[in-house]
């Protein structure tokens, strides 16, 4: 990937703030994750793609925080009968041990790299879910991102939440920040337009 700025106007951009939302994300940008949304008559929310497809629903969000309630519709979709795949990649800044939570109204699955970290509540529940801790995750390396989520009916909600044993001492919901639509390359390549002057040559940075 190259990026290619004017020397006498080369300008860093630091955004400093994070903004929650259920509303989804700019398509414009790689930031969040994508959504498959589909509609579930049967009660039978298995996880793969044999269900319809809603295609009013949305297909990217910034993040897994929403109270679908307050919004008329799961979503984008429907307020009940209704199953969300998130998938995307994330990104954690500080290695270590990490716990993660789905609080969900009604269940939650997720899968990092393919394994298997929230198993055990894939139900019919108000708004709750188990901590699952001791997951090993490495700093600044990219996760393969697989989550579902089920809302049969009644109160529908679901925020993914993480603490890094150690540190933390409350549960932090998981950041716009972490998540990409799709895979980020390592590294990137700087080429310089010198508007006629000295040529410069092409710098490769690490993302980061």
């Amino acid at each position: 990937m190259k990026k290619l700025f004017p020397v006498s106007a080369f300008t860093a951009v630091v955004l400093g703030g994070l903004i929650f939302t259920g509303l989804p994300a700019s398509a414009d940008d790689n930031t969040g994750l994508n959504v498959d949304v589909y509609v579930v008559d049967d009660g039978q929310f298995t996880r793969d793609k044999s269900h319809t497809l809603c295609t009013s629903a949305w297909t990217h969000v910034d993040n897994i925080d929403a109270d679908f309630d307050g919004l008329g519709a799961v979503a984008g979709c429907r307020p009940d009968q209704v199953l969300v795949r998130y998938t995307g990649f994330i990104t954690f800044p500080d290695s270590g041990s990490y716990s993660f939570v789905g609080q969900a109204d009604d269940g939650f699955w997720l899968t990092l790299d393919g394994n298997d970290i929230i198993t055990g509540d894939w139900y019919e529940k108000p708004r709750f879910g188990n901590t699952y801790p001791d997951i090993a995750i490495v700093g600044g390396q990219e996760y393969v991102f697989d989550a579902w989520f089920f809302e049969n009916g009644g109160g529908a909600n679901v925020t993914l939440q993480y603490m890094l044993q150690g540190r933390d001492t409350d549960w932090i919901t998981v950041p716009p920040a972490f998540f990409t639509k799709t895979s980020v390359p390592k590294t990137f390549d700087v080429a310089f337009d010198t508007v006629g002057g000295k040529e410069l040559d092409t710098v490769t940075y690490t993302n980061g």
